[in-house]
């Protein structure tokens, strides 16, 4: 039996959009609770889109929600400091031409 639409999108897309401060204190947090910056993560997963661009793709998803939610400093951190700007965009031109859904994920990161 095939889902419905509603459902399908359910399953694939956020109920509802990120509050910003709830984006920000998940991104600061996640390091000082598990030891681990999201961020530095997701873009590491990000940059093996050559190699795993099922679980790139995945990673530009959460990238994408993220930035969405968290305003300029994370984003520009990730710019900056975790060189994403290069890596998002070697992840598009994997995903143009391997994973379409890949490079649909790494535009929204973008």
């Amino acid at each position: 039996r095939k889902p419905s639409p509603t459902r399908r999108r359910a399953a694939t897309e956020p109920a509802v959009s990120p509050d910003r401060r709830v984006t920000k204190k998940f991104i600061d947090e996640t390091s000082s609770t598990f030891g681990v910056d999201v961020l530095s993560s997701l873009i590491r997963i990000l940059g093996q889109a050559k190699a795993n661009p099922h679980d790139a793709y995945h990673s530009a998803r959460c990238l994408g929600v993220l930035f969405k939610g968290c305003g300029n400093s994370h984003r520009c951190r990730a710019r900056k400091d975790l060189d994403a700007k290069r890596i998002v965009s070697a992840a598009l031109e994997v995903g143009s031409r391997t994973h379409a859904k890949l490079a649909d994920a790494s535009r929204v990161a973008m």
